[in-house]
Parts: C-alpha cells; sequence; structure tokens
C-alpha cells in the first residue's frame, strides 16, 4: 500500500503531464489515485488532510461520511470523487506548491 506522500506525488505527476500533454487522458489516473487515498483513510479510520491547496486552503477526506471536503476561508465544499477529479483535471483545487522533479 502506498502512503499518502506518494499518492500526492503521483497525483503532482499526472497533474502536470495534463498541463504540458493536454491531449493525454488522465481522468481515470486521477480517479485511481483518489480511490487508494480514500482506502488509506478507511482502513487507518481516520479522517486524512490530503494536501493543501493553492493559494490557500486544504483537501480532506472523511472517512465516516465517504466524501472529500475542500476548506477554503470561510467555507467548506463537500464534493464527491467524480467532482474531484473534474476539477483536479480543470485546474481546480491544485496542491499547493506543485514540485516536479522527474516528468517523462
Amino acid at each position: 500500500m502506498k502512503s499518502v506522500e506518494s499518492l500526492l506525488n503521483d497525483l503532482v505527476v499526472a497533474l502536470e503531464k495534463s498541463r504540458v500533454k493536454p491531449y493525454l487522458p488522465i481522468w481515470g489516473e486521477i480517479f485511481g489515485i483518489i480511490k487508494d487515498f480514500k482506502y488509506i483513510a478507511k482502513i487507518s479510520r481516520t479522517n486524512l488532510v490530503f494536501y493543501e491547496i493553492q493559494p490557500m486552503g486544504r483537501l480532506k477526506y472523511d472517512y465516516k461520511k465517504n466524501y472529500f471536503i475542500v476548506e477554503i476561508p470561510d467555507v467548506n465544499i463537500i464534493i464527491k470523487d467524480n467532482e474531484l477529479v473534474d476539477s483536479l483535471v480543470n485546474g481546480r483545487f491544485r496542491p499547493k506548491n506543485e514540485k516536479i522533479e522527474d516528468i517523462i
């Protein structure tokens, strides 16, 4: 099982690939990463913060209620898996300080 940090790195790499090569289909890859993160939260039985959102906020998963929460100042947005993937593909709720060392 991958760690949260490893999944975040995979997500950042996938998002960077989609930015550089927008014709590549990455929806399924991102959905798989989200699914793996949910599995970690359910196995550990804890609500987990996945990453800090650019420019401010954070994305976390509530394992009891089975949904993601985008926490930004003064607002919490409850978001389903497919809505999160669509948002990420379209450039919303991106991780803060995306750092890519090795891109294909």
